[in-house]
């Protein structure tokens, strides 16, 4: 109400009594959200700040960060009392488990005004590449560049893991924490043993497991096998022994042995393992029937 007015009255006699001068306000201010439940992430814009409010007209929003300054969360800060406004929190916002919301009555800031319960204010993580298996595949035993991007500041570090079976994960980083800089790139030596078609990548803070976590899409892990003997420039005769060598990228295991007299119709010669290519290879006798 904005008529309120109190009297004061003797108990002994009624007609002594006082009243207040003028009319004064009475008012009211409540936090529906965020509350202790809430995580929200910098770079998003669909978090609702709701209240609930009783002869208001106009309020002013601000947030504070691990206790600090207020700061406003619209440029004026002065909405319409209505109940609710979508915060769109900008992607170098400063990140804390420590984030309050105040909403105070533009009138009468200094006396009628709540602060929220503490909440998180996460970041928000997205890998960029590896885009699809088709546009990025990666090639055992080469470097690959894992690419990320960071809505949020003040994380210094991030967890990247990788899966060749979209289960089992493994740190991507084997050496002391794991964790990488967080400077949204970082170059991955891919083990030989990872050849996949199910490959994916995952980025995590792992100082706040309320932060976001993303995981790539599937794409490819690959190997190669070439062939160093024989070469176009050699000639070899029938009813003669001589011996297949190739060389493999990544870890591969047993490999099959073919030969197409007419380059086109291939049959097989044999198997062996693979990585016996560029040492003892596979023997062949070239018989008559071979041609």
């Amino acid at each position: 109400t904005t008529t309120a007015k109190v009297c004061v009255t003797s108990n002994d006699s009624l007609s002594i009594q006082g009243f207040s001068p003028d009319p004064f306000n009475i008012r009211k201010l409540t936090i529906i959200y965020p509350d202790d439940t809430s995580h929200w992430a910098a770079g998003t814009s669909d978090n609702l700040i709701q209240w609930t409010s009783a002869g208001i007209t106009s309020v002013k929003i601000t947030y504070s960060v691990n206790q600090g300054a207020w700061t406003p969360i619209t440029p004026t800060s002065i909405t319409p009392s209505t109940g609710s406004i979508a915060w769109a929190i900008g992607s170098a916002q400063l990140v804390s488990q420590d984030v309050r919301v105040k909403i105070a009555d533009v009138e009468f800031e200094e006396t009628v005004s709540v602060i929220s319960e503490t909440f998180d204010l996460k970041e928000y993580l997205e890998i960029t590449d590896p885009p699809n298996a088709n546009d990025d595949p990666a090639l055992a035993t080469t470097n690959y560049i894992i690419r990320w991007t960071a809505y949020g500041s003040g994380v210094t570090n991030v967890m990247l893991k990788y899966t060749t079976d979209g289960f089992n994960w493994n740190f991507v980083n084997p050496a002391g924490d794991h964790t990488v800089p967080n400077t949204g790139s970082w170059t991955w030596p891919v083990p030989a043993d990872a050849i996949t078609d199910k490959a994916q990548i995952m980025v995590y803070d792992p100082g706040n497991d309320q932060n976001a976590t993303d995981t790539g899409p599937v794409f490819n892990i690959y190997g190669q096998i070439s062939v160093t003997d024989p070469t176009g420039n050699l000639s070899w005769d029938v009813e003669t022994d001589h011996t297949i060598h190739w060389n493999i990228t990544g870890a591969i295991g047993d490999v099959a042995i073919l030969y197409a007299p007419d380059g086109v119709t291939y049959q097989q010669l044999g198997t062996a393992a693979g990585s016996v290519g560029p040492t003892t290879g596979f023997p062949w006798h070239i018989d008559a029937l071979t041609t």
